[in-house]
């Protein structure tokens, strides 16, 4: 079997290019799946939109403060629906002072933030792709220390092929944020040990990369607490080596980023063992409490296995068919290296082959302990997803490779390497160098140099304002619809907000306007404004409406402006009121009608010179 590992330079000879090519085609092909799937905003599905939300309340707020932004009426006010509410409802936590903190972790929409600050919501979707993207280049750049690099680069690809890694690439979750830092951290691991290599690396080398390991597992667990599963094998691996400047080394950067994490556990919860996930705010029997996530974690383990691994939507081997496999790859060059046997394909022993057997060998019964580990875990908790397993998939990559090799040399029958072999070396401090002084950059350029305009555009400025029914306050804007979801709202077509799709569409062609949809009683959008003195008015009903005419009032600090009536569909009126001599708001646009009705009115409001 010792060609199964084959034979190749040591580290240094492994160009970084290749690893750079394949990042540069994931980003390609990834970007593609979603520039062709792209509809405003419909990526934040999920617990995407609520990710949103704190990237949010961070860039606007500098706050973590989830109050005016999560639906509280979901939570506090009798709705008839909501008598229970469990925790896949709520996705905010009690802190200690009160307030209304996120369940989530807030390390995604925090690294988000350059990109959510120039290029708004669409900068997450390029987050996550920029994070697959990087999964696979950290992914290649492990295999390639164990096979040759086109079987790495294709085993790679054939893997996120897989629905569980293309099928999640139109989203927003911190599954894919979390799973590139742990593939960067196991790459960095794989050079500072020299896995593969002949001779071992300088202590310079293995300092540094053992550091940007810790960081990368460190902040893995940071983002999950529950991935310490992943760093407890490579532990046992680096402790089984028994260097210990090396141990103290990658212990020293794994617990800085877990030292952030209980001292903000203790700033925002009280105490540095008490997370977000230990007062989730749920609704049980009509009255306002907490749970912890770990109450969840009671499924029979029988009934788990067969959800996580069978279940006909979410379950592993539908998602990620090849991790059985990877894991069936493991185990046998697991047991034969481990039994030193040879699987005789007519290949002699490569000249480092000893090497290179330890590392397959040690990668093999790693990647099964990480396995093991999250089938398990996961098994018992009642809110599984398919995603939870993706460092599985990705970490599965390289004995999978492995295996493709060898069967291929044997079926070559050759007796020597038929071909030098140039492995890419993933380099994550000089990636995350770079990374970090895009975003500063970014950052600056967002905060000195602000894209969005001073004067006042309600399409902008929408979710500054308020929409009441009734006079009743809707207290949730939906970020995958764009709008504000009010009490009795069914589908998007009867929410008040951005238009998206073909909402308003006239004369064939989307319009970027306010969608505002009549219902029973009044219906008020009301904007807090600076004086204005010149507006620019756009409005009409779209060429879907079944009507002709609708009601409507704008007014500005009580005042009603004049504007033309709507007397046919699929007009758009544009009108320009000037001379108002600075009056301040607010200012209202406000809708009545007998009941609901398709009358799709589309309205915006911007100021002029």
């Amino acid at each position: 079997m010792d060609h199964l590992t084959g034979a190749g330079p040591t580290g240094t000879e492994r160009p970084r290019s290749h690893t750079l090519a394949v990042f540069l085609v994931a980003c390609c092909l990834f970007g593609s799946i979603a520039w062709t799937r792209f509809e405003p905003y419909t990526f934040l599905h999920g617990d995407g939109a609520f990710y949103a939300n704190i990237a949010k309340t961070l860039w606007r707020d500098h706050s973590l403060d989830q109050s005016h932004v999560h639906p509280r009426s979901w939570l506090v006010d009798d709705l008839g629906w909501n008598h229970d509410l469990d925790q896949g409802w709520s996705n905010v936590s009690l802190g200690k002072d009160g307030r209304w903190l996120p369940k989530h972790s807030w390390l995604l929409p925090l690294v988000s933030l350059p990109l959510y600050g120039i290029l708004g919501l669409i900068g997450l979707l390029v987050m996550h792709v920029l994070m697959l993207a990087v999964i696979v280049a950290a992914t290649y750049a492990l295999t390639a220390r164990l096979a040759p690099p086109a079987v790495s680069a294709a085993t790679t690809f054939l893997v996120a092929a897989q629905p569980i890694v293309s099928g999640d690439v139109y989203s927003y979750n911190n599954d894919v944020f979390y799973t590139a830092l742990l593939m960067m951290g196991t790459a960095a691991f794989a050079r500072a040990i020299g896995l593969g290599d002949p001779a071992a690396p300088t202590w310079r080398v293995q300092r540094r990369a053992l550091i940007v390991a810790g960081l990368g597992f460190g902040f893995g667990v940071f983002a999950k607490v529950t991935n310490v599963a992943y760093v407890l094998p490579f532990a046992l691996w680096l402790i089984a080596r028994w260097n210990p400047a090396a141990i103290m080394t990658a212990l020293g950067a794994f617990t800085a980023p877990l030292a952030l994490f209980f001292a903000s556990n203790t700033w925002l919860f009280g105490s540095p063992l008490t997370s977000s996930y230990s007062r989730i705010l749920i609704r049980q029997d009509g009255l306002l409490t907490t749970e912890s996530v770990a109450a969840r974690f009671h499924e029979p383990l029988k009934a788990g296995l067969d959800r996580v691994l069978f279940d006909k939507a979410e379950g592993l081997l539908l998602k990620a068919p090849l991790v059985a496999l990877s894991v069936l790859a493991a185990l046998v060059l697991g047991v034969a290296f481990w039994r030193r046997k040879k699987l005789a394909l007519g290949v002699d022993a490569a000249p480092d082959a000893d090497a290179r057997r330890r590392a397959v060998l040690a990668m093999s019964w790693t990647f099964l302990g990480v396995a093991v580990a999250f089938v398990a875990l996961q098994a018992k908790y009642g809110f599984t997803y398919s995603r939870f397993f993706l460092p599985v998939a990705a970490l599965g990559v390289a004995p999978l490779a492995v295996s493709f090799d060898g069967i291929a040399r044997g079926l070559r029958a050759s007796r020597r390497v038929l071909a030098p072999r140039y492995e890419g070396q993933w380099n994550p401090a000089f990636a995350c160098a770079v990374l970090a002084a895009l975003a500063i950059a970014l950052t600056v350029k967002a905060r000195v140099f602000p894209s969005a305009s001073v004067h006042f555009h309600a399409v902008d400025e929408l979710e500054s304002g308020q929409v009441t029914t009734g006079g009743r306050p809707c207290d949730y804007f939906n970020n995958l619809h764009q709008k504000f979801e009010c009490r009795g709202d069914q589908g998007r077509d009867a929410m008040w907000g951005r238009a998206l799709g073909t909402q308003c569409t006239f004369e064939g062609k989307p319009r970027p306007l306010l969608f505002l949809h009549p219902k029973r009683g009044e219906q008020r959008l009301s904007f807090d404004t600076p004086p204005l003195s010149a507006l620019r008015f756009t409005y009409g009903l779209a060429e879907a409406s079944r009507h002709d005419d609708v009601s409507f009032e704008v007014t500005l600090g009580g005042i009603p402006l004049p504007l033309p009536l709507v007397t046919r569909r699929n007009q758009l009126i544009v009108h320009e009121l000037e001379g108002l001599a600075g009056l301040q708001g607010p200012l209202a646009i406000t809708l009545r009608g007998p009941k609901s009705d398709w009358r799709h009115f589309c309205f915006d409001v911007e100021e002029i010179e």
